[in-house]
């Protein structure tokens, strides 16, 4: 609990891409950051790094929003979650590699979900053309 809200903290330590234009796997670390305000609604921040098939390294950063359910209490945060959180994020990808750096001209959105009893996050990422 802080002044600023009731802050989650933790590191990816594993995940995928996979996708018609590019395969990545999460490299372990980076940082995965929610804020969760009195009504419930966090704020999410992540930065993680990714390594392609053939061994390019990608920056991804997300930014969005957790729904906690109206219901959520600040008194015992770790009681009574869904088992299921809805998350949407805007995502930004960036690469210095030139067989990549189409994906720095991206503008990307996900529609997930987080598993907390899993300690899974799974979602869609969208590229809006």
């Amino acid at each position: 609990e802080t002044p600023a809200g009731f802050v989650i903290n933790w590191y990816p330590l594993s995940g995928t891409l996979d996708g018609p234009a590019f395969h990545a796997t999460v490299i372990p670390g980076g940082e995965h950051q929610t804020i969760v305000l009195t009504d419930g609604i966090g704020i999410l921040s992540a930065s993680v790094s990714l390594a392609t098939h053939d061994r390019v390294l990608i920056a991804l950063r997300h930014s969005g929003m957790v729904d906690f359910g109206e219901g959520w209490s600040r008194s015992r945060p770790l009681e009574g979650w869904p088992s299921v959180l809805p998350v949407r994020t805007h995502i930004r990808l960036l690469t210095a590699d030139p067989r990549y750096r189409w994906l720095n001209r991206l503008h990307c959105l996900s529609v997930g979900q987080v598993r907390p009893p899993e300690q899974s996050y799974t979602y869609d990422m969208y590229a809006v053309r």
